[in-house]
């Protein structure tokens, strides 16, 4: 039930941040100079997804090119 209530916690904010944004009340910033390589995201999606009924596989490969990240930071 706490898994639940966080995830619902998360849900909410994500949708009043996107509500924010959508109406002009935040800003976004662009961090430059920072990047990462896709295969530890794809990891973190994988294992986020991992007990949800759904059997998904990820092999890591390091030859994948990093790419360009904005920074989560917001002002209103």
């Amino acid at each position: 039930m706490q898994a639940s209530g966080k995830r619902l916690q998360q849900f909410i904010q994500d949708f009043l941040t996107y509500s924010a944004l959508e109406t002009g009340g935040l800003k976004m910033h662009y961090a430059t100079g920072t990047s990462t390589s896709a295969s530890p995201m794809f990891a973190a999606c994988v294992d986020s997804l991992s007990g949800k009924g759904l059997a998904l596989y990820f092999l890591a490969n390091d030859k994948l090119p990093e790419f360009p990240l904005d920074s989560p930071s917001w002002s209103a």
